[in-house]
């Protein structure tokens, strides 16, 4: 009877431990997984505050839209507007003294809202074949919206569309699906329309 217990005991023990090393590891890769987005979320709160930063929810009601006058050489935010992540990629793109480092020196917030729109997709497998693959083209775009913190006006706006990717993306074989991706549109393009919007 003891040792009918202490095997049962042993069991239960086993199944307890791996279960907490199941969720453990769920949580762990989500947590590995979601790191780069927190980073980017805390660099964009950090550099620009977080009033500014909640200007780049675009579904907001808040939003409005209207004149805005901004002084000459005002400083700018670039905000990724699908996570609220500081988007380096077209920040770094900014003029030195054009680029807001603080909360109290961020004039205008640009929100960046990527989009994809599907292209034709190539097919792989033969016509008799009930196996048959796909490579999925995608062309990544941005909406531009620019935003006076202050009054959070939203004053401009602009689509930008990306580059498609060529036929030559794709490979000439597959044996699974995949998906390509398009350049997203010029840094140089999206940050001078900015500028240009924003007390040039």
């Amino acid at each position: 009877m003891t040792g009918l217990l202490s095997g049962l005991m042993i069991r239960l023990i086993l199944i307890l431990v791996f279960g907490v090393l199941i969720v453990g590891g769920y949580f762990g890769i989500t947590f590995a997984l979601d790191a780069p987005i927190r980073q980017g979320q805390d660099a964009a709160l950090n550099r620009y505050g977080a009033a500014a930063v909640k200007l780049c929810n675009l579904s907001s009601d808040q939003n409005k839209i209207g004149k805005a006058t901004i002084e000459k050489g005002a400083k700018l935010g670039v905000i990724k507007a699908e996570d609220g992540t500081f988007y380096e990629r077209y920040a770094n793109v900014l003029p030195a003294a054009r680029q807001a480092m603080n909360a109290s020196e961020t004039a205008v917030i640009l929100c960046l809202q990527e989009s994809q729109t599907d292209l034709e997709p190539d097919t792989y497998g033969s016509k008799t074949s009930s196996t048959r693959y796909s490579c999925y083209r995608k062309e990544r775009d941005l909406s531009a919206y620019l935003i006076d913190v202050k009054t959070g006006t939203q004053f401009a706006s602009q689509d930008f569309p990306g580059a498609e990717p060529g036929t030559d993306a794709c490979p000439e074989k597959t044996d699974k699906d995949l998906t390509v991706y398009g350049e997203l549109p010029s840094t140089v393009k999206v940050i001078n329309w900015a500028i240009k919007q924003s007390g040039s």
